[in-house]
Parts: structure tokens; sequence; C-alpha cells
């Protein structure tokens, strides 16, 4: 499945950056954390643990670097939206 682009920044300001990072953190909800991967690629996951925004930049297993957003659906992590998300 193809994966989607998005700006999430670029130009000269961080304004949409500062947007994408609030929506998902809003999206999260209260009490969400952060983590690291193995690879240094950031994980922040929802307090209840259902919903999470993962990063694949430093390790994208072979394809350009991505992110999803996911949630847990029968006990297995699907994405939300597109299965790729791909920062332009």
């Amino acid at each position: 499945e193809k994966g989607q682009e998005v700006s999430a920044g670029g130009g000269g300001g961080g304004e949409k950056q500062e947007n994408l990072i609030d929506r998902i953190m809003k999206w999260l909800g209260e009490g969400a954390k952060a983590i690291k991967n193995k690879f240094g690629d950031l994980i922040l996951i929802s307090k209840d643990g259902n919903k999470r925004f993962r990063t694949d930049l430093t390790n994208p297993h072979g394809d350009k670097p991505h992110m999803h957003i996911e949630e847990k659906v029968n006990n297995d992590w699907t994405d939300v939206g597109p299965h790729r998300i791909y920062p332009k």
C-alpha cells in the first residue's frame, strides 16, 4: 500500500511541525509517553497503550524514512489512515 507524503515543517518555520505534534499528542491523550526502539526511533504511546505514533527514520527497513499512526485492533497494531507517512 502506498504511503502519504506530509509536510512536517520545512520552509523557514516550525509552525506546521508544531501543529502536527500538537495534533498527535491530542490524539494520544493525557499521560502519553515517549520511548525509543533499539534503533533510536521515536515512539509516542498513549497511557492506555492502545494508540501510538511510531517513526521509522533511523531504520526504515529498506524503505524511505517514514512514520506510522496506529491503534490496537484485536490486540494487533493497525495503521490509522495510510500505511506509511513519508515526511517531505
